[in-house]
């Protein structure tokens, strides 16, 4: 067999490796979970994240050096894409961290629990970097969106599901209070989905728009209108389940993205009257924290509602309980 055939099928097999892992992993990550073993959620995760980001990287640097690409020359080109200085930082500092930390051993592979050392840290950064050499063209970021918010609707629909007090993998377990869905943790699973409802809010006015621009009684007007609804779901389910985890972290950090969309918004269509909406809702937001955690005042009967009571932290300072007291004795002994 020729060389050059030879050369070209091991280059076609690692191009397809790679962008059948990429999706595969951005799906199934999200939503592993082992009801057989003693960690349900974390472990299969990890296993996962570090067989498939080291494949991934396997076959790329095969592919690399079976065509003789310059890696050098790959790795130079990335220093012009967005926020790769900023993930460069984020290594170096992890990597310092991890050297002068008082255990670099546990810094390294994790706790038992989490697993979540300066490994995975290095697993993610990977995957960022694979993503941004491999994915070239508009229609390949649009189908790693389209898996990405599949997972989630996943997610979502588990989380809401636990909610109304149906568990069909782990039954005889609650968590309706704080759900917690397929990620383990009602924190992480906010964090998963602030970054995953930005994605379907901007298909959603992405869709919105071609409804709104198009001709209405053609077929495809039809489907963009289903596409509008199902986007439109598909938000309302990812707010839901992010409501129901009832973590503040998580609301906070949708607010602030959100604030910050406007801003950019404002600024990149010269829009200045746009700019009173995040000044106004931040400042509304504050002396709402303000009020629930100030007795006296009129929002004090609403301190027992399930969800705004999250957002008081005065009692449970006071009273040396909660999350609060824990954060503040860790600080305490850092």
């Amino acid at each position: 067999m020729p060389k050059g055939s030879v050369s070209m099928r091991l280059h076609l097999l690692a191009k397809k490796v790679i962008q059948f892992g990429l999706p595969t992993t951005v799906l199934l990550l999200p939503i592993l979970v082992n009801p057989f073993g003693c960690r349900f959620y974390e472990i299969p995760k990890v296993a996962f994240l570090r067989f498939t980001v080291l494949l991934l990287l396997t076959a790329w640097l095969v592919d690399r050096i079976n065509l003789r690409g310059p890696i050098a020359g790959s790795l130079r080109k990335l220093l012009t894409k967005p926020l790769v200085l900023p993930v460069l930082l984020f290594t170096l500092v992890h990597v310092l961290s991890t050297i002068t930390s008082v255990d670099p051993h546990l810094s390294f592979w994790g706790s038992y629990f989490r697993v979540a050392g300066i490994y995975n840290t290095f697993c993610y950064i990977i995957f960022f970097f694979l993503i941004i050499l491999n994915l070239h063209t508009a229609p390949q970021l649009e189908r790693l969106i389209t898996v990405a918010l599949l997972a989630s609707l996943l997610v979502a629909l588990y989380g809401v599901l636990q909610h109304a007090g149906i568990e069909p993998i782990f039954p005889g377990h609650d968590h309706s209070q704080q759900v917690i869905s397929t990620i383990g943790n009602p924190i992480f699973l906010g964090a998963y989905l602030i970054m995953v409802i930005p994605l379907a809010f901007g298909r959603f006015l992405t869709s919105l728009r071609a409804l709104l621009e198009g001709n209405r009684s053609s077929p495809s007007c039809r489907s963009t209108l289903l596409e509008v609804v199902g986007y439109a779901s598909l938000l309302v389910l990812q707010s839901a389940c992010l409501l129901y985890t009832k973590s503040r972290g998580p609301w906070f950090g949708l607010l602030g993205g959100a604030l910050l969309f406007v801003v950019l918004i404002a600024l990149r269509y010269r829009m200045k009257r746009l700019l009173l909406i995040p000044i106004v809702a931040s400042m509304a937001f504050v002396a709402l924290l303000v009020m629930l955690n100030l007795p006296n005042t009129p929002l004090e009967p609403f301190t027992e509602s399930p969800y705004l009571s999250r957002l008081v932290l005065s009692d449970n300072l006071a009273a040396g309980t909660g999350t609060e007291w824990v954060r503040l004795l860790i600080w305490q002994g850092t």
